[in-house]
C-alpha cells in the first residue's frame, strides 16, 4: 500500500484506535483534543498512513512558507503502529521533501516504529519521566514525607467544572505573579480545554485540591484508557505551604492505578533543569529519552537569527 494523506476530519475510527493504543503518547489522540489545534490556531490537521502505521501532524501557514509539526510544539507524535511497512519510512520522508516545508519538527515516540532521518535533520534529545503504574509506587523519602504532610491538612479533591474556571484562572494569575512564568499557549487554547472537560469521553480533566472549600491547587490531565499525562498545573502560596501539589499527584497516581492505567506521565523536563527532574524522580518516575528531529530551510534559519533564535 502506498502512502495516503488524509485531512484530520477524515481520520477513520480504525486508525484513531491505533493511535489511542500507542502507549505514552496515547492521551494526545482524542478527537476533541486533536481538533483544538485547528479550532484555536487554524492549523490544518494531516494524517499520513500506510497499512496500520500512521503519523498525525499539522500544517501551519507563515509569511515565509508552511511549517509542519508531528504534533504542535513537538509534543510526542511521531510514527505510530504495530508494524513498520518496508516503504513507509522512505515514503514519509519523500512526502516531506516534496512539500518543501520551511520548517519541520518531528518527534520519535519512545518504543514506537523508528524513522531514519537524513543528516540534514537536527536531532535534539528530550526527556520524559514516566511512572510504571503496574508496580507499587516507590516515592523518595522527601516526596513520601511531603505526601504525609499533605494528608494531615484536611485537603479534599474533586474534578473541576466550568463553574470553577474563574477560581482556576486565579491560581494561574497568582502563579505568574509569584514566578514570572508565562504560558506559551493562548487563553483561547485553555478555554477550549475547559470546554472539553465537560465531556466524559474527551480525555481532558482538571482536578483541584481544596481546603475549607477554597481551591488551592489545580492540575490539567490528558487521559487515555492506558495512560495519564500531566499537562499543566498551578497552586497558590497557601497551597504550596499545605503541599497541595503533592496531595494531588498522590491522589491521581493511586486513582490511575486503581482504574487500571499502565503509566503516569509527568511530562518532559527542559534540558538542564535538574530540580524539576529531581522532583519528578521523587515519585519513582525514571527518565525516558526520546528525540525530536527538526529541519529549517535557509530562509527560515535567517529569519529566526534576526529574531534572536539560534
Amino acid at each position: 500500500m502506498s502512502l495516503e494523506v488524509l485531512s484530520l476530519d477524515k481520520l477513520p475510527d480504525s486508525l484513531l484506535a491505533i493511535a489511542q493504543q500507542s502507549g505514552a503518547a496515547s492521551p494526545f489522540y482524542s478527537r476533541g483534543l486533536l481538533s483544538v489545534w485547528e479550532q484555536v490556531y487554524g492549523w490544518q490537521g494531516i494524517v499520513l498512513h500506510e497499512d496500520d502505521c500512521l503519523s498525525i501532524g499539522y500544517r501551519k501557514k507563515t509569511p515565509l512558507g508552511v511549517i509542519f509539526y508531528s504534533l504542535p510544539f513537538g509534543w510526542y507524535g511521531g510514527l505510530i503502529g504495530n508494524t513498520l511497512s518496508a516503504s513507509i519510512s522512505s515514503d514519509i520522508l519523500a512526502w516531506l521533501r516534496d512539500q518543501r516545508f520551511v520548517e519541520e519538527r518531528l518527534v520519535q515516540t519512545p518504543n514506537g516504529p523508528v524513522l531514519t532521518y537524513p543528516k540534514r535533520y537536527r536531532q535534539r534529545e528530550l526527556i520524559a519521566q514516566l511512572l510504571d503504574l503496574t508496580r507499587e509506587a516507590t516515592y523518595s523519602d522527601n516526596t513520601a514525607r511531603n505526601v504525609r504532610k499533605s494528608r494531615s491538612h484536611g485537603l479534599t479533591t474533586r474534578r473541576l467544572s466550568l463553574a470553577d474556571v474563574a477560581a482556576f484562572e486565579k491560581l494561574r494569575e497568582e502563579h505568574v505573579t509569584r514566578t514570572g512564568e508565562t504560558r506559551r499557549l493562548s487563553e483561547a487554547f485553555y478555554t477550549a480545554l475547559y470546554l472539553l472537560t465537560q465531556s466524559e469521553d474527551s480525555g481532558v480533566t482538571i482536578v483541584g485540591a481544596f481546603h475549607d472549600d477554597k481551591l488551592l491547587a489545580g492540575h490539567i490531565y490528558f487521559i487515555s484508557e492506558t495512560d495519564v499525562f500531566y499537562f499543566d498545573g498551578y497552586a497558590t502560596a497557601a497551597g504550596l505551604d499545605l503541599h497541595a501539589n503533592f496531595f494531588l499527584f498522590d491522589i491521581m497516581i493511586n486513582r490511575s492505578r486503581d482504574f487500571g492505567r499502565a503509566r503516569f506521565n509527568l511530562g518532559a523536563s527542559p534540558s538542564g533543569d535538574s530540580g524539576l527532574e529531581r522532583f519528578k524522580s521523587g515519585w519513582g518516575a525514571p527518565s525516558l529519552v526520546y528525540h525530536e528531529y527538526s529541519f529549517r530551510a535557509a530562509i527560515k534559519r535567517a529569519a529566526d537569527l534576526l529574531r534572536g533564535r539560534p
